[in-house]
């Protein structure tokens, strides 16, 4: 039941920041969400398990799973986890809810997703199914105003929700099945239907984190379809109660251990002293750089305009970076193992795809990039006070914009939405991305939200994860970072891009970025600066040869 609930939690670790001070909301919001959630009758509770959650053998925080059937007959699918990780010296606490209510025949009624990471405000969206076949959705931001869409029903051969899913998964476990397929919704992953397989491994005997006596179990293989992850999932022998579930994260491997009564308070009360000193908790940032094997002259990458790598992952698996703004991917060889990415900025970036300069999401608002707020709108009309009507000016100086208005850079932002931002004044890389992403959908500019990597001296040279913001100009892709004091420059590697429109809706391209994260193996091939303008002529028709990067 867990599967779905750590699905999204690498891509949020990778993102959330907070202050040693915020431990205690992560302990009083879990005893006050619990308090609340038991208050319910004790009639309409069909089950809840409580599990410790662990990362490299090292207890990060707690999680549980709910059932309740409601008033109306209805089921509440209820799954809630809070951990707290360390990034560098900070803290980094991260809380996800999701929830979803289902008739008894498995039709969906409503679901939702609530976050918060670090010290950002909560994000919640809320999915509500009609009777004539569409869903009303509403993203909200802390106390902002609600930013409402009309959606499609999905549709999809044997969709259910996610309480008789897990029914269906039972039922196949206990009729001696070794395989069971089902498909459902989950809120990380918005209106997308998801094929969940799993296939039975082994019968073991388990001794779970609170308890004394081993018990027989089934161990089974867990595959969310999309999601380049490797899980399992160990059930007892009536498959009524998940006992144990691991996940192969990029950060470790992440453990969600049945624990309950005084064991379970024990050793969070020892993790809370653990999270006070900083020791044990692992640190999920510096880890997960990918190292260079040599260094760009520090004189030359500031300004770089041209720039080649050689990515391949240290496990042998394949890897995937598009062609798209300023870079352009080139596969060695036939298997997908390696790819050269020469990133150019002298050269026209690459052009949009017919769907992508039609797409409404990268100009409709959204919580995380709220276009539509006043506040933004008004920063947009003074920064652009004197400008031309070219986009491509109206963008720099939005760029400019955002580095001059952002006058604090700290990690202890988490991931702030541009709504918080534009009035917070401070954040990190995320915090520039989103709001400039916004100022420019403000303007009329389609824009999206990049992650990748970028070059960074700290502790050796090395690719750090990064976001950045791609504006849709004269029908092509221009990358546009907030962060530096260029507009752009070689040193960006493009993984995925995203119109944020979910920040748990992860796109294809975003799971084969967590496969990505903490195993790749980059070398440089060859660097170029010079001082030119981003919209230069270009100087290559074809593929350049390494030789002449």
């Amino acid at each position: 039941m867990l599967a779905a609930l750590d699905s999204g939690v690498p891509f949020l670790l990778a993102c959330a920041l907070t202050r040693a001070d915020s431990l205690c909301f992560f302990f009083v919001m879990w005893r006050a969400l619990l308090a609340w959630l038991t208050s319910a009758s004790s009639d309409s509770l069909v089950s809840h398990h409580d599990y410790i959650v662990t990362l490299e053998g090292t207890t990060v925080g707690k999680s549980f799973t709910r059932v309740v059937k409601t008033p109306a007959k209805n089921f509440w699918f209820i799954e809630d986890m809070e951990i707290v990780l360390r990034r560098g010296s900070e803290l980094t606490p991260m809380f996800v809810r999701m929830d979803n209510e289902e008739t008894h025949d498995g039709s969906m009624v409503m679901q939702h997703l609530s976050h918060q990471l670090g010290a950002s405000q909560s994000t919640d969206t809320k999915w509500h199914w009609n009777p004539n076949g569409t869903v009303s959705t509403t993203s909200r931001s802390g106390g902002l105003p609600p930013v409402p869409r009309l959606d499609e029903a999905p549709a999809a051969s044997g969709l259910v929700g996610r309480w008789k899913s897990e029914l269906q998964f039972r039922q196949h476990a206990m009729a001696g099945l070794n395989e069971s397929v089902t498909v459902t919704l989950r809120p990380e992953f918005g209106l997308a239907p998801v094929t969940v397989k799993r296939w039975r491994l082994k019968t073991v005997q388990l001794k779970t984190a609170c308890s004394s006596e081993a018990q027989a179990a089934v161990v089974w293989g867990c595959e969310i379809v999309g999601v380049p992850t490797n899980m399992t999932e160990t059930y007892d022998e009536n498959h009524s109660t998940l006992l144990e579930y691991v996940m192969d994260s990029p950060f470790g491997r992440m453990e969600s251990l049945l624990c309950v009564g005084e064991e379970a308070e024990r050793r969070l009360k020892a993790a809370s002293a653990d999270v006070v000193k900083h020791t044990a908790l692992p640190e999920i940032v510096y880890s997960v750089a990918a190292k260079l094997d040599k260094r760009i002259p520090e004189m030359a990458w500031p300004g770089a305009s041209r720039l080649g790598f050689r990515v391949s992952h240290v496990k042998g698996m394949n890897v995937t970076f598009p062609s798209c703004g300023f870079q352009r991917a080139y596969p060695v060889g036939d298997d997908g193992k390696i790819v050269d990415l020469i990133v150019d900025i002298n050269e026209e970036p690459v052009a949009a795809t017919p769907e992508e300069s039609n797409d409404a999401e990268y100009l409709d608002p959204c919580s995380m990039v709220d276009n539509g707020d006043p506040e933004i709108i008004k920063l947009k009309s003074r920064i652009l006070a004197d400008a031309t009507t070219d986009e491509m000016e109206r963008a720099q100086l939005l760029r400019a914009g955002v580095r001059r208005h952002i006058r604090h850079s700290t990690l202890a932002a988490g991931f702030a939405t541009a709504s918080e931002t534009v009035r917070e004044r401070k954040g990190d890389c995320t915090e520039h991305a989103m709001l400039l992403t916004a100022l420019l959908k403000a303007d009329g500019i389609p824009a999206r939200v990049c992650t990748g990597l970028l070059y960074s001296l700290t502790g050796g040279a090395s690719m750090v994860w990064h976001m950045w913001s791609q504006a849709l100009i004269r029908g092509r892709w221009r990358d546009l970072d907030a962060t530096l004091e260029v507009p752009f420059h070689a040193g960006h590697m493009l993984s995925s891009t995203s119109s944020m429109l979910n920040i748990l809706s992860l796109k294809t391209t975003e799971m084969e970025m967590l496969n990505q994260i903490g195993s790749l193996d980059v070398q440089v091939l060859q660097q170029e600066s010079r001082a030119m303008p981003l919209d230069a002529v270009p100087r290559h028709r074809g593929r350049p040869s390494l030789e002449e990067l």
